[in-house]
């Protein structure tokens, strides 16, 4: 039976509301939460729906970034309009000089100021000004679009391409499809529609801001749509696919600096000189159809003529644009030529081939021709880092001159901007193999050992960037280096070679390499796990003892080695995720769990340091002590929880010991073996004690002991032997001998294990007592072997806290 084919209109909106429902599901995809995985099921799992109150969460915190950037760019821009047609001077308006308090007080509001606009005489430069602005975001967002690493300028969309062999015409397709974009435009969203809201409340149109808003940004989603759409057909049939890399790749760039641009002039103290000028003679361009919507502030003309412009306006070009495209793609929609297009160079006689060379060969060489050759990588991986630098050091000069007054600024920033390089080079090593994994398992050579090499090459890359940032700041500031903030510069080379691997690691762990779309094989919860700990290493840069950053170093690298061992066991199984082995809880896991806790506990110190020096919060230390333990414990053990169900991992409570004893038996030896555990533990640590009495060469550690204990008398002291005796046992236990000793055992026998995990758990302590913590994580870590109960080393560790604070006074 012959159906008849669907009408444009109704083609359009068909397809319309096939792109929407893509789009949510994608977010769905990236916020969703993913459920439980059942014994023998798959490893993908299945998304479930997201909750509306969170997508309306994020929706409001990025109308509401937009709107106040938003806000300090339209009242500075009147500000600065009105006192040139008041003729004063051309000075640029800097915002702690306004005379005028109610001038100041609009300024620093989060949401616009009513009725706050320029006078009728003012507007032409107004408008001009505004023009330019909506211009250079229009710039912005098409390059920013064409240049997206989400894509790829030389592939048609695969449901193009489906579509387009069905017999309905080539321009309703495209008609949809210019649809779409006007329509699903994210950023565009929380850019413009902000910016145009901004506008229309302050020129006093009130409730009519949003609608107005709403429409003024479809027009500029209408506008980047009929020039996007076209463009894309009329590159990807002129040109081969090299040299739309590099099409991409200038996109990239320019997006990213005209962007900048619209920033500056928002974020920027005082507006330049230049923008004032050129907006008093920029009044025509606000007849350009970007701009046609910022006629509807106007006094000078009647309402209905700027809406019917753009109406029209809008209508004539979507169908050139649809009718322009049908046009282009007469004779298919790539380039009859093929997209792979290129010439090869014979090498001269005598001529040293360049694979040849030590850089050139292996895994290193592949990955540095990959660098040269793909230019959109290139530029997403090194040069969009040093547009950051540039960025902060052009436009926002108080955060050098923070990190030349204290270099810990300085070492935090220059970390930051290498872990930043780092999200898109490193992370990506796996997904950039596309369709050449299979080629790398016939190598003579392991498949980590060649990832290793990739990290070994993204370590030099990052450490490059953290030394260009330091010499950018030194060579700005001219300050000099003491030996305080040489340290602080080790900390953050040595940590970036460390997070080069962590990044390169956690990368691989997180792509699955058999995704058709390379842009979304990196599962992005990966991205943000990695952004989570690089941001707690920041807190070793700070940290006010060596004790504490050695410590930290000390965990990351051991976290950055319980990763690749991890890797190990993946590589067999990246061509067939569906036959690898149950989830189970590893030694990274303990790791990152152990790291947090640290961070979070230190993070947590400080604050309530503050509130007690400010407002007098926690009087006694040791009450700070104990609630900054107990919110770090609480919050990484529902956490770690909360992780081990949603990754499915097989009998959970069996594998952290937290089944109860099946009998009253059972239990008995259970509390019998934890009481003599902690005893035998107790006795090294009396030991220890007397020892600190007897040796001359000891008495200085002994003094700290007496002096620590003499500043938390009466409430103080007690706080810390709720600490001890409560809350120690269960959350160190949980993390120590559950997650960090549990994964050890997977690996290595029971005395490497225990060895292993006591040396971690004394180390995140206090170097006075790290002989007799160690003596205690052998004692539990043996003790958890034999009964297979978090029960029996938690009491062992009551027992031998509760004599160490009756002893110590």
């Amino acid at each position: 039976m012959n159906h008849p084919l669907p009408s444009t209109p109704r083609l359009v909106i068909l397809l319309t509301r096939l792109a929407a429902t893509r789009m949510l599901h994608r977010c769905h995809l990236q916020l969703g939460r993913i459920g439980p995985k059942r014994n023998g099921s798959s490893a993908t799992g299945t998304p479930r729906r997201v909750h509306p109150l969170l997508l309306l969460l994020f929706l409001v915190f990025f109308l509401w970034q937009g709107i106040h950037v938003s806000t300090r760019l339209v009242h500075k821009l009147v500000d600065a309009t009105e006192q040139s047609a008041e003729g004063s001077s051309a000075t640029a308006l800097s915002l702690p000089e306004v005379a005028d308090l109610d001038s100041l007080a609009a300024h620093s509001l989060l949401f616009p100021k009513a009725d706050r606009w320029v006078t009728p005489g003012a507007e032409p430069e107004m408008l001009g000004g505004l023009a330019i602005v909506l211009l250079t975001l229009f710039l912005g967002l098409f390059f920013a679009t064409a240049g997206n690493a989400n894509q790829d300028l030389g592939r048609v969309e695969w449901s193009l391409e489906w579509l387009f062999t069905f017999p309905v015409r080539a321009r309703s397709l495209f008609l949809a499809q210019l649809l779409e974009h006007t329509l699903l435009h994210p950023f565009s969203w929380f850019v413009c529609g902000p910016l145009f809201f901004t506008i229309y409340w302050s020129s006093g149109m009130g409730g009519w801001s949003i609608p107005a808003a709403i429409a003024a940004t479809l027009m500029m989603n209408t506008c980047l749509a009929v020039v996007r759409v076209p463009g894309e057909i009329w590159l990807r049939k002129s040109f081969a696919l090299s040299t739309l890399k590099n099409i991409q790749a200038a996109c990239t760039v320019l997006g990213l600096v005209t962007l900048y641009v619209v920033f500056y002039l928002a974020l920027a103290q005082d507006l330049p000189h230049w923008f004032r000028h050129t907006a008093s003679a920029a009044g025509a361009l606000a007849w350009l159809p970007p701009a046609l919507p910022l006629w509807w502030t106007s006094t000078a003309m009647a309402p209905w003529i700027p809406c019917s412009l753009v109406a029209v306006g809008a209508t004539l070009l979507l169908v050139t644009s649809a009718r322009g495209s049908e046009a282009l793609v007469g004779g298919g929609l790539l380039r009859a030529g093929g997209a792979y297009q290129g010439s090869r160079r014979d090498e001269s006689p005598g001529q040293v081939p360049r694979s040849l060379s030590p850089l050139g060969r292996g895994i290193l060489g592949k990955e540095i021709q990959l660098l040269l050759r793909d230019r959109s990588f290139f530029v997403q991986t090194l040069i969009v880092p040093f547009l950051v630098i540039g960025f902060q050091f052009f436009f926002n000069r108080s955060t050098i001159q923070a990190s030349a007054t204290d270099w810990r600024h300085g070492a935090t920033f220059a970390f930051s901007v290498g872990a930043y390089c780092l999200i898109f080079g490193g992370s990506s090593a796996l997904s950039v193999e596309a369709k050449s994994l299979w080629l790398l398992y016939t190598f003579p050579q392991r498949l980590s050992s060649m990832f290793r090499e990739k990290a070994t090459l993204w370590a030099v890359v990052g450490s490059f960037y953290v030394l260009v940032t330091l010499a950018i700041v030194l060579w700005s500031e001219q300050v000099e280096i003491s030996w305080n903030d040489a340290g602080s510069i080790a900390m953050a080379l040595i940590g970036i070679v460390i997070y080069a691997f962590i990044a390169v690691g956690m990368g691989i762990l997180g792509t699955n390499p058999l995704d058709q779309n390379v842009q979304r094989r990196l599962k992005v919860g990966s991205i943000y796990l990695y952004m989570m700990l690089a941001s707690m290493y920041c807190y070793g840069i700070y940290a006010p003892q060596m004790w504490q950053k050695f410590v930290l170093l000390v965990l990351c690298s051991l976290l950055a080695y319980a990763i690749w061992q991890k890797v190990n066991d993946h590589c067999p199984y990246l061509m067939d995720p569906s036959s690898s082995p149950t989830p189970r809880i590893a030694l990274s896991d303990g790791l990152i769990a152990v790291l947090a806790f640290f961070v979070i506990q230190a993070m947590s110190m400080v604050l309530l340091e503050a509130l007690h020096m400010r407002r007098g919060v926690a009087q006694s230390l040791g009450g700070r002590m104990t609630l900054s333990f107990v919110v770090a414990g609480s919050v990484v053990t529902l956490a770690s929880l909360v992780t081990f169900w949603r990754r499915g991992v097989a009998d959970l409570r069996g594998s952290l010991g937290l089944s109860w004893p099946p009998s009253l038996r059972s239990l008995g030896a259970t509390i019998t073996a934890g009481f003599g555990g902690g005893l035998m533990a107790a006795l090294v640590a009396v030991s220890y004690l007397l020892l600190l009495t007897m040796v001359p060469a000891l008495q200085p550690w002994r003094e700290e002991l007496l002096e620590f204990t003499a500043r938390n008398p009466g409430p103080g002291r007690l706080w810390f032997a709720i600490m001890a005796i409560g809350a120690a046992p269960l959350f160190e236990e949980f993390l120590f001998r559950g997650l960090v000793y549990g994964g050890l055992r997977r690996t290595f026998p029971k005395l490497t294990a225990a060895i292993a995990s006591a040396a971690v758990f004394a180390v995140v302590h206090p170097p006075l007592g790290f002989l007799p913590v160690f003596s205690l994580g052998l004692v539990t870590a043996w003790i958890y072997e034999r009964t297979g109960r978090l029960l029996t080393p938690i009491l062992a560790h009551m027992t031998y806290n509760t004599i160490v604070v009756i002893l110590s006074g």
